[in-house]
């Protein structure tokens, strides 16, 4: 029995994850920084990213760890510096403490030139990973019961009228959450045979523009919601203009919407049919997301 540690236990992937490892007969133990126990593991240690795992490769030997702990915060400086030297700390331990295999789950924003803390902190902690012959998957959107399609889904769900900036034109490559955890499932049980050393993009190789996502999950649904374009320009000038009046309480910051427009032009390649899954369509993933049972959160 192959024992995986899994970091930021309590979120949306980390809880798929951690269910199909159980079923693949691992033992998991998962790091979160909110609760003691969390549905689909066998042990929940208390553990943020900044604070030390020691005794986690103190009490048993561990054979591979799936880092998917974020910290968000408000200043950019903070978000950076805690994802990074946490995560790189965590993974310092593991690889001295006999850990054969690590996994770390970056994104498609962790691209050159990408503005935003999240994308920056990804990119940088990559190389740790690359550098030291452990594994990289970058995820696009994660379509499943959570995480970002999630709030997609309850926006629909909520609101008549729905903005769009730019008419939702921004390009969103998808994923199902299945097919990450089986991909991780058989990384761990294959002990990461033939994918260390690089990063490997997950995501489907065609993308959707945004605006069809959430038509789809509209019309999967059943409910009645239009969609109102917005020029991203003009909100990036309101924005900016209450950001130098240092305005409090915006959920969106000029970095955003410039790495919004900016993706616009982002293209990916896919590595996708490399791990022998045939692509299911948009209209497929949305109706198992919607239908599926959500895991209960942390």
């Amino acid at each position: 029995m192959k024992t995986v540690v899994v970091t930021g236990a309590g979120g949306f992937i980390s809880r798929h994850v951690s269910q199909e490892l159980r079923r693949a007969g691992c033992r998991i133990i998962g790091i979160s920084h909110t609760r003691e126990t969390i549905e689909g593991y066998d042990l929940v240690l208390p553990g943020a990213l900044g604070s030390t795992l020691t005794g986690v490769f103190d009490r048993e030997p561990i054979d591979c760890v799936v880092h998917c702990a974020y910290h968000a915060d408000k200043k950019y400086e903070d978000e950076f510096r805690v994802n990074v030297s946490g995560t790189i700390s965590w993974a310092d331990l593991a690889q001295n403490s006999g850990v054969r295999t690590q996994i770390f789950l970056s994104s498609l924003s962790a691209r050159e030139n990408v503005t935003s803390a999240y994308g920056q902190s990804k990119r940088e902690i990559e190389k740790w990973f690359v550098g030291n012959h452990q594994i990289v998957y970058r995820l696009g959107l994660v379509v499943g019961n959570g995480g970002i399609f999630g709030r997609l889904v309850e926006t629909v769900q909520k609101y008549p009228v729905i903005p769009l900036l730019d008419n939702g034109t921004a390009p969103v490559y998808p994923m199902g959450i299945d097919y990450l955890s089986q991909v991780i499932r058989d990384t761990v049980v294959d002990n990461g045979e033939g994918r260390k050393g690089r990063t490997w993009h997950l995501q489907q190789p065609e993308s959707v523009l945004l605006r069809e996502v959430l038509t789809t999950i509209r019309d999967v649904l059943m409910k009645r919601c239009i969609f109102v374009p917005i020029p991203s320009i003009l909100v990036l000038k309101v924005v900016d203009l209450v950001e130098n009046l240092h305005i409090k309480g915006l959920q969106i910051s000029g970095s955003n919407i410039r790495g919004l427009r900016a993706s616009y032009q982002a293209e990916f390649p896919s590595d996708f049919e490399l791990f022998g899954y045939k692509p299911p369509t948009l209209n497929e993933m949305v109706v198992q997301a919607i239908r599926k049972p959500a895991i209960s959160p942390d």
